[in-house]
């Protein structure tokens, strides 16, 4: 069992709390997990380790949507008062704002490379890219130090998937059969990648990010049996 007095001194969407009342509930039926949730040595956040064939992988914590301070320049400059920010950046902490990402590569960090970059569409379509391509100039695979040791184990892990959707599944509880999120996030992420930075396009990411927590509010709730607003007041 984890020390649960250690909860304080973690990012909420890896602390202790949230690993055993939230990932270990919707995340273990996917993977063999060898190790859940050890303490990382600098003591801000928990990782796990799942298996995969005959390897193993370390699974960190994402935030999947950011609205906090310089992600949401672009909106507040296209949008003005438009822009409902408390309306985002409430969600930052909200458990359907939460999933887990592979530690390998730095995947999970990459995901924010750059300082408006950390949007998960931009980052679908590059993860879309790693599955149909495998390229080398991805930019999800420019890491540097020790982390280029396991590159080959991130690709390798990629592989296993059959496509966008099936990552999509597996990490967001996405279904493409259901719902035309992961073609909505492709589109939005490529525009964005193009740099058509627009009123509409602005729109577009935003309405995404709300039916992208509305649906992963029924799935949760429907499938798990979860009461996410109970949730999200502990989180």
């Amino acid at each position: 069992m984890i020390d649960e007095k250690k909860f304080e001194f973690y990012e909420p969407d890896s602390s202790v709390w949230t690993w055993e009342n939230f990932y270990n509930r919707t995340y273990r039926h996917m993977y063999y997990w060898k190790n859940l949730a050890k303490e990382t040595k600098n003591g801000k956040y928990f990782e796990a380790e799942f298996c995969f064939g005959n390897n193993v992988i370390t699974m960190g914590c994402d935030t999947i949507f950011h609205f906090t301070n310089d992600y949401s320049y672009l909106f507040r400059k296209m949008l003005g008062k438009e822009y409902a920010e408390k309306k985002y950046t409430d969600m930052n902490h909200s458990v359907l704002n939460f999933s887990l990402l592979p530690k390998e590569g730095a995947l999970n960090n990459n995901k924010a490379n750059g300082r408006y970059c950390d949007r998960v569409d931009r980052f679908v379509y590059y993860i879309n890219e790693l599955i149909k391509k495998n390229n080398d100039d991805n930019p999800l695979l420019k890491v540097r130090g020790n982390n280029k040791n396991t590159i080959g184990k991130l690709r390798k892990y990629l592989n296993s998937f059959s496509s966008i959707e099936d990552f999509c599944y597996s990490f967001y509880m996405i279904d493409a059969n259901k719902t035309n999120l992961v073609s909505r996030l492709l589109k939005s992420g490529e525009k964005y990648i193009n740099c058509e930075y627009t009123e509409e396009t602005c729109r577009e990411y935003l309405s995404i990010a709300e039916d992208f927590w509305q649906y992963r509010k029924r799935v949760f709730e429907d499938e798990f049996g979860l009461n996410i607003d109970s949730l999200d007041d502990k989180v």
